[in-house]
């Protein structure tokens, strides 16, 4: 009866040792997916200021024009220039390649 008792505690210790080990297994691999994430976000988030950065660049070359030149034809050039910009960005943020191929999840994750 005692040798019954102390196996019934002994699986039962087995057994939470075990998924104590994998909740750790679990956590790992969450933080290695957090990191993968922010990783992504920082890439994202340099690209973005590349593209605000051209769409200043467009604005100022708007803005400096002579100002004989009118406000249709400043409108006409961002109506031209920007959709090509927001596919651009909206093909990144996608995570396609210039030929709007998908990358591979890796390079996606910014994995090395």
């Amino acid at each position: 009866m005692a040798s019954e008792q102390s196996r019934e505690q002994a699986s039962s210790t087995v057994t939470l040792f075990q998924r104590a080990h994998n909740r750790i297994i679990t956590l790992q691999r969450v933080d290695e997916q957090i990191v993968q994430l922010l990783e992504q976000r920082a890439k994202i988030q340099e690209e973005m200021r590349s593209v605000q950065s051209q769409i200043n660049d467009e604005f100022e070359k708007v803005m400096l024009k002579p100002a004989g030149e009118d406000p249709a034809t400043m409108l006409s050039h961002i109506a031209r220039v920007a959709p090509e910009q927001l596919h651009d960005l909206r093909r990144r943020l996608a995570g396609e390649d210039s030929n709007g191929n998908r990358a591979p999840a890796d390079e996606m994750a910014g994995a090395k």
